[in-house]
């Protein structure tokens, strides 16, 4: 989100971003140049398209276009022109899913996009490239006819060869209208890799942004992860206005205030996790409208598995991940040590009880000073003691100011919401 010092300099991209972004564009390269050398260089498009996502989800289009020209020239320069494609491809279609992630986009919006921001453009060049060189061109058709005919051949000899003829028909077909079936083959080939990467991309983007959050992009203006709030009630931060996802969750109007503690509950498969995705900004909603204050500041996540949460080596390590030097001061650290009743700061988080471990995560989104919590059955897998610290500590981030969201089975925890919305059989309708 932009802040005043990023408003004063403009939109240049800071050391953070471009160090990020080359990074990022190296780790690009390398996988681009190394599935050259495997038996399935096309994988090289789709992992080469996550680094570009996640510049795109973190530092925006501006360091995107860094990256991706600085992944494109130092590919063609150990690889060749044909890898340098390879890296455009993956920066095109990592791009719109980075972007699709940071803005909560649908599926189908990240097709559309990677049409009209990858298809047309892959698809010129092709037919660019394949116009002014005709040698080459005649090349790469004469490998296209050379595979099919051993394909042909395993067919017929498998006994179907009607499907080989078939083949034959429509292999000579698009090589005589190449320049129709090329951009035609070049579509199917985007909405599936649209999918393939999305899918991929998405556990490693919610992994980075649950630890780090999503810094200020250079050039987004005043873009954020979300449209704002309608401004109607100061304290709401989220809001929902029959937002739903087709087959997950029916649509809801929600809105989520600072200083209280909302408590959602509701049978398995009702919609809970999906609630929660939405709020988070993990997924995107099918129907509705999702909008949240553009000051808010970090999300912070506590599950029912703190096992997949804890990050660091040691207590310590996993408390300081992802805060700034002026949270990691040893003062706070060992406050909240001694708030929590963490074991000490040198502990390896390996040998953690399951109690001690959701504790550290608890800890570590005090640290977080986040605005918006959501806790995905924190209670759950803990004993009685433990369930009693996670509650009062959620109860005590919320007297901070912090919106806390609390998905729940048990009855307990009603003792501290401030709200209960019951998803299932009668989640229709307002949650205000």
């Amino acid at each position: 989100m932009p802040t005043p010092d990023h408003q004063a300099n403009g939109a240049r991209p800071d050391l953070a971003a471009l160090a990020e972004a080359a990074l990022l564009a190296d780790l690009a390269v390398v996988v681009a140049v190394g599935f050259r050398l495997t038996p399935v260089p096309a994988l090289g498009h789709i992992i080469a398209a996550i680094p570009m996502a996640v510049l795109a989800a973190r530092r925006g289009i501006r360091a995107l276009s860094i990256g991706g020209f600085v992944a494109i020239a130092l590919t063609f320069l150990f690889a060749g022109l044909g890898q340098a494609g390879t890296a455009l491809v993956s920066a095109l279609w990592g791009g719109v899913t980075g972007v699709a992630f940071r803005d909560r986009r649908s599926t189908s919006w990240s097709v559309m996009a990677s049409i009209v921001f990858g298809w047309t453009v892959v698809a010129a060049l092709t037919l660019a490239w394949f116009s002014i060189f005709a040698d080459l061109r005649e090349v790469a058709f004469e490998s296209a006819r050379t595979q099919w005919r051993g394909v042909a051949s395993l067919l017929r000899w498998a006994g179907v060869a009607p499907v080989a003829d078939a083949g034959d028909d429509a292999v000579g077909w698009s090589i005589t209208n190449w320049y129709v079936a090329v951009p035609a083959i070049q579509l199917l080939f985007s909405a599936l890799l649209t999918i393939i990467v999305r899918r991929l991309a998405a556990p490693v983007l919610l992994r980075i942004d649950r630890s780090f959050g999503t810094p200020t992009a250079g050039d987004e203006g005043d873009s954020v992860l979300r449209p704002p709030t309608d401004g109607s009630d100061p304290a709401v931060i989220v809001q929902l206005r029959s937002a739903g996802v087709a087959g997950r969750m029916v649509p809801l109007d929600l809105d989520v205030r600072c200083g209280e503690v909302l408590l959602i509950t509701g049978p398995n498969g009702a919609g809970k996790s999906t609630l929660l995705a939405l709020l988070g900004g993990w997924t995107g909603a099918s129907t509705g409208v999702v909008r949240a204050d553009p000051t808010a500041s970090e999300v912070a996540v506590i599950g029912q598995r703190p096992d997949a949460a804890v990050l660091g080596a040691t207590v310590e390590a996993d408390l300081g991940w992802g805060l700034g030097q002026e949270r990691r001061t040893a003062a706070e650290l060992v406050s909240v040590v001694e708030e929590f009743d963490l074991p000490a700061l040198e502990r390896e988080t390996s040998g953690l009880s399951g109690g001690e471990l959701q504790r550290l995560v608890v800890a570590g989104a005090v640290l977080q000073r986040a605005s918006l919590v959501l806790s995905d059955e924190s209670t759950a897998m803990i004993d009685a003691e433990g369930r009693h610290q996670v509650r009062r500590t959620l109860r005590e981030l919320a007297d901070r100011g912090a919106a806390v969201v609390h998905v729940s089975h048990l009855d307990d925890d009603r003792s501290i919401a401030d709200r209960v919305v019951e998803l299932g059989a009668a989640r229709r309708g307002s949650a205000g």
